[in-house]
């Protein structure tokens, strides 16, 4: 089981290494090695090979370590990995993201999940469902392609018109479906 490490209130720096568990740390640059923490609350927060559940800070660098939730003005993500990231801008190499969210976002040799940014840059890069104003990809696989602009190589399931016509197809089905329920429960009045 591991220790339990208790950080000083308002510390200017805090650095934890080692086998810890931190329900919460609060300080201006955290820096975690080895580590697991509940919540980190600071202007800079640097993991290496550490996990946490929540970062609320103004930038993240996150090497080979997990997170649950990040929000944060500018998040680097290098051989780790995200659930959900809130940005302005990110940057993942290696990397795995649930959801983010971001006004800018470039990701290299990564797995993406959900993707909704004003500009992203993609290499080599699977998103499942890609959503932006503006996309530049050299090699890039998605499923659902919903943007305005595009440069590159992309591989799509469902691009902007065909997500369209999907959605009408569904809509329509539906609503035959609906129909048909409600003339055969009328009748049986």
């Amino acid at each position: 089981m591991a220790d339990e490490f208790k950080p000083e209130e308002n510390e200017a720096e805090s650095e934890i290494s080692g086998d810890f568990k931190v329900e919460e740390e609060s300080a201006e640059v955290v820096n975690l090695s080895n580590s697991s923490v509940g919540l980190v609350k600071a202007e800079l927060v640097r993991m290496s090979q550490s996990g946490a559940q929540k970062i609320v800070a103004s930038e993240v660098e996150l090497k080979q370590g997990g997170c649950v939730d990040i929000d944060a003005q500018v998040v680097g993500i290098s051989q780790g990995g995200a659930i959900a990231v809130k940005t302005a801008h990110l940057e993942g190499s290696q990397s795995g993201v649930g959801v983010v969210r971001a006004e800018t976002s470039n990701f290299e040799e990564s797995q993406v999940g959900v993707s909704v940014a004003d500009n992203t840059s993609l290499t080599k890069t699977n998103v499942g469902v890609l959503v932006a104003n503006e996309v530049k990809a050299d090699s890039i696989k998605t499923a659902v392609l919903l943007t305005g602009n595009v440069e590159g190589s992309v591989e799509t399931t469902l691009d902007t018109p065909r997500t369209i016509l999907a959605g009408i197809t569904a809509g329509v089905s539906l609503g035959l479906v609906l129909f048909v329920g409600q003339l055969l429960t009328s009748r049986r009045k």
